[in-house]
């Protein structure tokens, strides 16, 4: 990986987030891109809106300043190539054409876990980046305390895997902490899966993941998200990654409806493959 976005609110989660941004900064040897978006007015037309305009940059461009300063205040990261830039506009929309345009291999947010798992991807910033990037994306909830990276729950369904999908990120990163991955599909309700369908899924991802020291699981559970919650604890887990599939699992396991029941793990982070 060589180019890492940080996007920051200057928040407490935010801020939170970025030990970890520049840890993988540093341990990759990779640029880390500090960006902040901003909100534009209603409109921009009038002369008192461009004065606000321009006062919210120069706030912005202020806040990004303090935190590199900060950073270098830090001799740990003395190496670390730090690019900013502040940009007015939606967040989730700003974050994807930026990451487009510099060629961010790994997006890496915080967010607020206090009410659980639900907070990771409903209702919050990181929701629409995931939804709308077509880049990989490490969230890192706010009592993650510790960068440990040896066990990864990597939940799956057995649908056919697009070849466009992009693992490199998650493999570099797997390769890097020499981290176990073990691949788990939560079978709800006795659904009955052909053996031919499971086995392909199986030689594909062997296939992809030949250098990541990777395992197979199955679990029978009536609910996906308690099976993963209890499959995390049960193999101590440090990392929950998931493919978020454009009509798929992702959308299942983090529907509103069932939302409420994402109360287990919020100090793991996840990291999110997306399906291109």
């Amino acid at each position: 990986m060589k180019n890492i976005l940080f996007p920051t609110d200057f928040s407490e989660n935010a801020n939170h987030a970025l030990k970890f941004a520049l840890k993988i900064a540093k341990d990759f040897g990779a640029k880390l891109h500090i960006l902040n978006a901003y909100k534009m007015p209603y409109s921009s037309s009038s002369p008192m809106t461009r004065t606000l305009l321009e006062t919210l940059e120069k706030s912005a461009e202020k806040d990004l300043l303090s935190c590199v300063n900060e950073i270098g205040n830090n001799p740990e990261y003395k190496d670390v190539e730090i690019k900013t830039k502040a940009i007015a506009g939606d967040v989730a929309n700003s974050i994807d054409l930026y990451a487009n345009k510099m060629g961010i291999d790994l997006i890496v947010m915080g967010t607020k876990g206090a009410s659980g798992l639900k907070e990771v991807l409903i209702g919050s910033n990181a929701e629409e980046v995931v939804t709308h990037s077509d880049k990989s994306v490490l969230i890192v909830p706010e009592n993650t305390n510790t960068f440990q990276i040896k066990r990864v729950a990597f939940a799956i369904d057995f649908e056919e895997i697009n070849e466009s999908t992009f693992f490199g990120s998650f493999i570099s990163f797997a390769k890097k902490y020499n981290s176990e991955t073990l691949f788990v599909n939560i079978n709800q309700n006795n659904e009955v899966i052909s053996s031919t369908k499971i086995e392909n899924q199986k030689s594909k991802l062997e296939q992809i993941f030949n250098e990541v020291d990777c395992s197979f699981h199955s679990e029978k559970h009536e609910d996906i998200v308690d099976g993963i919650n209890a499959f995390v604890k049960n193999n101590k887990c440090d990392m929950l990654a998931v493919l978020s599939r454009k009509h798929g699992f992702i959308e299942k396991i983090f529907h509103k409806s069932i939302s409420n029941k994402l109360t287990c793990h919020t100090e793991l982070p996840m990291f999110v493959v997306k399906e291109i």
